[in-house]
């Protein structure tokens, strides 16, 4: 689900993930099963693996890949 968001071209979000009021990059990828809320910002290319929980204006730069579960706020 995609809510109150901004989704750059190409992005993609995984099924079960939220996000909500935050800005997903050009050709970020967030698997399944994430949450992604509260003005967090994903930069073009990253990759956000399952599980992880992002928010309060969490940023993740360009290009980083975010392992399975290894962020929850």
């Amino acid at each position: 689900m995609v809510e109150g968001s901004i989704l750059l071209g190409g992005a993609q979000v995984g099924k079960g993930t939220i996000v909500r009021n935050s800005v997903v990059g050009p050709r970020a990828i967030i698997h399944r099963d994430c949450i992604i809320r509260g003005l967090s910002v994903l930069g073009a290319e990253c990759v956000v693996e399952e599980g992880n929980v992002l928010d309060c204006g969490a940023l993740v730069n360009s290009r980083v890949c975010l392992p399975k579960r290894v962020v929850s706020f």
